[in-house]
């Protein structure tokens, strides 16, 4: 197998890419790049590369940087000197203003989207006056339907270069993905720079899977492009070689079980498309349902024939007025999570939102466990008391109380990277209500209860808001059991997690003195898990509360009750 060049943080700029499968020199990196229309503006040498040229070889595991235009030269996209730039008036012709508004069915029904993308309308795309005069030397007809002559604006002069010669196609997945995100990028980026139809999105592509030794976005765990609005996914891609639609298009099927519609609200289905090679075609990903269910919205587009190049470009253009209506219609969130992109919640934890799961890695998981003074062992303990509630609930068909792990715990050969796959997935809410508040009390005494009644004892200690989700049915769930510890683990003087006050901890010092400790160490005790949740519930400030839910709460803080005291507090019968 030849050598590939992998990219390592996708085509963005500057662009890293890392050397895998032998040697390969710059004269094979400018070819493919420029063959992609990337013009490289210059190339970063490893810090040896003294007296480099054209033909010296990276070696395996070298890491390029390459900073350049990813489609066309942004000089070359500027008007001549003296130009005033046409570029807000020309979108017109992809972006019709009396044709924005995107009906309701077209985000719900997979029917109804293909019929919408099926008909161009009188859409035509704007290009240069030489390259419209060429096309219409080769094809009149063709040019006539879906070119209309323009200026040396910068949309125009875009365009033109992406209809101009069929992308290279070098056999590797790495120039399908060149290939995708260069008319993906340009064409809707180049609509929502000029058009009034404004939608903030970000494209994130996955050039890790399959080829990097990152060790938290492995093969298979997300697709090879993103689209985001609104921190909610609403387009995937999957990149294959050439031959491989069949496989991308089942890749895109593995990555889905069903999507919550508290999430999506109206939107009834994502978007997707599958490459392989130059080929490509849109699909739908429809939500809500247990069984993934894959839509074809487009037939089959080959870019290597200058009217399906066209074709895709009119397409892409009723993709961006659809994405923007389905972005328009996501329901309100307190925080949104989108799928399959890594999230760094802090400098050790990354979580991945897949459909139906969450996996969350730590990395450097010795160093966490000591920090936070806890260990793989007490955080198994943790994930097997929340099992065997989960079991209890399941068997009386009622909601869990406790997030449960569907994938470990585990540690990797090395011990230093953590994972654990959860579920169920809820989202972040706030009780409104005092039946709320008491749902939250309810589901957050129940899952500490199943902790405290461990043997030996467990303690949450992370007893906050962010840690309180809800459910599709409205119920309730704890979750975040990485800072779980035995409740007879001391604590050194001064140590504290962010939520924590004076009152939080006891005072252990016939346990410190039997350590040989010199200061007196603390102990966070199932009560102190009990103070934490009073804080918690007032914290919320919900109003109108009847007395009896604020004696609950200053029972809490006042470390009056046990979690199986609390389960019988007539406050909480009452739910």
């Amino acid at each position: 197998m030849p050598p590939t060049v992998h990219a390592k943080y996708g085509v963005e700029q500057p662009v890293q890419f890392v050397i895998k499968g032998g040697a390969v020199n710059l004269k094979n990196i400018r070819d493919w790049f420029q063959l992609s229309r990337a013009l490289l503006d210059d190339v970063c040498y490893p810090e040896d590369s003294d007296g480099w040229s054209e033909g010296s070889d990276f070696k395996d595991g070298d890491t390029v940087t390459v900073t350049g235009a990813a489609i066309a030269s942004a000089a070359a996209a500027q008007p001549q000197p003296g130009m005033p730039d046409t570029s807000r008036v020309q979108v017109a012709w992809l972006v019709p203003p009396n044709e924005t508004t995107v009906p309701i069915e077209v985000i719900s029904s997979p029917s109804a989207l293909a019929a919408y993308l099926a008909n161009p309308g009188a859409r035509r795309i704007p290009v240069t006056a030489q390259f419209y005069s060429a096309a219409y030397y080769n094809d009149s007809v063709l040019a006539e339907s879906k070119l209309v002559s323009a200026d040396g604006s910068a949309l125009p002069v875009l365009l033109s270069s992406l209809l101009q010669k069929e992308p290279s196609d070098c056999g590797s997945e790495l120039t399908t993905s060149i290939a995708m995100h260069a008319f993906l990028d340009g064409v809707l980026g180049s609509l929502a720079q000029y058009s009034d139809v404004q939608l903030l999105f970000k494209i994130s592509l996955n050039k890790a899977e399959g080829s990097t030794s990152s060790s938290v976005t492995k093969p298979r765990t997300r697709p090879d492009a993103l689209l985001l609005s609104g921190n909610c996914t609403l387009l995937i891609g999957e990149d294959k070689q050439e031959g491989g639609m069949l496989g991308a298009l089942k890749d895109v099927m593995g990555k889905f079980s069903g999507l919550s519609a508290i999430h999506y609200g109206p939107v009834g289905h994502i978007l997707a498309y599958t490459a392989a090679g130059l080929q490509v075609q849109l699909h739908t990903v429809s939500l809500g349902q247990q069984q993934t269910q894959i839509t074809h919205v487009t037939p089959v587009l080959d870019l290597k024939k200058p009217h399906h190049r066209m074709a895709f470009v009119l397409i892409l253009a009723k993709v961006y007025l659809v994405l923007h209506r389905m972005a328009a219609s996501l329901p309100e969130l307190l925080h949104r999570f989108p799928l399959f992109k890594p999230l760094s919640t802090h400098s050790h934890t990354t979580l991945i939102f897949t459909p139906g799961q969450v996996t969350k890695h730590i990395a450097c998981f010795g160093q966490f466990a000591a920090e936070h003074h806890t260990s793989f062992k007490e955080l198994q303990a943790a994930y097997s008391a929340a099992e065997t509630a989960g079991r209890a609930a399941a068997a009386s068909s009622r909601p869990p109380w406790l997030a449960s792990a569907c994938d470990g715990p585990k540690l990797n050969a090395s011990k230093d990277m953590y994972k654990v796959g959860l579920q169920p997935v809820g989202y972040r809410a706030a009780p409104t209500n005092e039946h709320e508040l008491r749902g939250v009390a309810l589901a957050c005494c129940s899952g500490l209860a199943a902790l405290h009644a461990a043997t030996p004892p467990l303690v949450h200690r992370d007893i906050r808001q962010p840690n309180v989700v809800r459910l599709a049915g409205g119920a309730w769930l704890l979750i975040d059991l990485e800072q779980a510890a035995y409740a007879a683990r001391l604590l050194p003087a001064g140590y504290r997690l962010s939520d924590w006050d004076d009152h939080t901890l006891e005072r252990a010092q016939q346990q410190a003195s039997q350590v040989g400790q010199q200061e007196a160490s603390m102990l966070y005790t199932p009560l102190s898990d009990m103070y934490q949740l009073g804080k918690m519930l007032r914290g919320y400030g919900v109003a109108g509360l009847s007395p009896a839910a604020s004696a609950f709460s200053a029972a809490l803080i006042a470390k009056q009750l046990t979690a199986q005291d609390a389960l019988q507090h007539p406050w909480l019968q009452q739910q």
